[in-house]
C-alpha cells in the first residue's frame, strides 16, 4: 500500500519540476508562474495535511523554484514563490526532526539562498519579512548543523585553515547572513 502512495507522491513532484521549468522558458502569459506556484504550494500542503512525508523527488522543485526566484519581476509572484520555498524548508525539516536523523543535508537549499538574498533589495515590505523569515531559518538550520560529523570535532572558531568543505559552507553562511541583517 505504501508504494502506490509513493509513487503518486514522487509523480506529484516530477509534474511539478516539468511544469515550473517550462515556466521559465515560456514567460510570455502573465500570471502562469504565480498561478503554478500557487498550485504547488496547494499539491504540497495537501500531501503534508495527509501525513506524507518530505520526498527527495521534491528537491528538483527547489532546484527550479531557485532558477525561477532570480527571474521574478513582479511582488506578487516573488510573495508565492517565497512563500513555497519557505514551506518546502519546514515540511522538510519537520521530517527530518521527526525521523531523528542526524545528518541534516542543506544542499538543495544552499540552491535558493543567493536567489533569496537578491530579493532582499526589493522595495516590497512584505517580500523583505518573507526574506527575512526564510533567511532566519536558513540561519538556525546551518547553525544547527555540526561542522563534521567525525569524531575529531573541531572548533571552527579557532580553526583558520579552510581545509575541510564541510568547515568552508557555515563559514560563508555566517558571513552572507552577518552583511544581510537589516
Amino acid at each position: 500500500m505504501v508504494q502506490p502512495t509513493y509513487d503518486a507522491q514522487a509523480s506529484s513532484a516530477m509534474l511539478m519540476e516539468a511544469l515550473l521549468s517550462q515556466c521559465l522558458f515560456h514567460k510570455k502569459i502573465l500570471g502562469t508562474t504565480s498561478t503554478l506556484l500557487g498550485l504547488s504550494k496547494h499539491l504540497f500542503s495537501v500531501q503534508k495535511d495527509l501525513g506524507l512525508c518530505y520526498l527527495a523527488e521534491i528537491s528538483g522543485v527547489l532546484s527550479c523554484l531557485s532558477h525561477s526566484l532570480s527571474g521574478l519581476e513582479f511582488e506578487h509572484e516573488q510573495l508565492v514563490g517565497l512563500k513555497l520555498l519557505a514551506f518546502l524548508i519546514e515540511w522538510k525539516h519537520e521530517n527530518v526532526l521527526e525521523l531523528q536523523e542526524q545528518k541534516h543535508c542543506l544542499s538543495e537549499e544552499l540552491l535558493c539562498v543567493m536567489a533569496v538574498i537578491n530579493l532582499a533589495i526589493s522595495p516590497s515590505k512584505s517580500v523583505k519579512a518573507v526574506v527575512y523569515h526564510i533567511l532566519s531559518r536558513f540561519s538556525s538550520l546551518v547553525l544547527d548543523t555540526p561542522a563534521t560529523h567525525s569524531s575529531d570535532q573541531q572548533d571552527i572558531s579557532t580553526d583558520y585553515h579552510i581545509s575541510k568543505p564541510a568547515l568552508i559552507l557555515p563559514k560563508l553562511l555566517r558571513h552572507i547572513w552577518s552583511q544581510v541583517i537589516f
